[in-house]
């Protein structure tokens, strides 16, 4: 291998990984607009706040939410949501609310965008 192929070597490769950073810093780190369940509930995305529409009612509780890999908390003042992410994130399932009574009803609910 000679210094020419050598240097457009290494040139390919540093292109490559500034691609892949490229790609990975524009990816979209918010959810954004409303995701509904069959039940009639929905959860409207806005940068880094979230709306609980209880069942399509215009009295809206207001929280914020992080996601972490594909966990998506949703802090409300008085309850903690926790769900699963999809990996395209048009969809996310419900794991717990934090209060068990609100877990008998909303555990395993599946909410996607609209």
């Amino acid at each position: 291998m000679n210094q020419k192929t050598k240097k457009w070597g290494i040139i390919g490769i540093v292109a490559i990984v500034i691609i892949g950073i490229i790609i990975a810093v524009s990816l979209p780190k918010h959810l954004k607009g409303t995701y509904t369940t069959s039940t009639g509930s929905s959860f409207v995305f806005d940068g880094d706040t979230v709306k609980d529409m209880e069942g399509g009612s215009t009295a809206a509780r207001k929280g914020t939410y992080q996601i972490k890999d594909d966990e998506l908390t949703m802090k409300f003042s008085e309850y903690d949501v926790k769900a699963t992410l999809a990996d395209d994130k048009k969809s996310f399932t419900i794991k717990s609310t934090g209060n068990s009574l609100l877990d008998l009803v909303a555990k395993g609910l599946k909410y996607t965008q609209k």
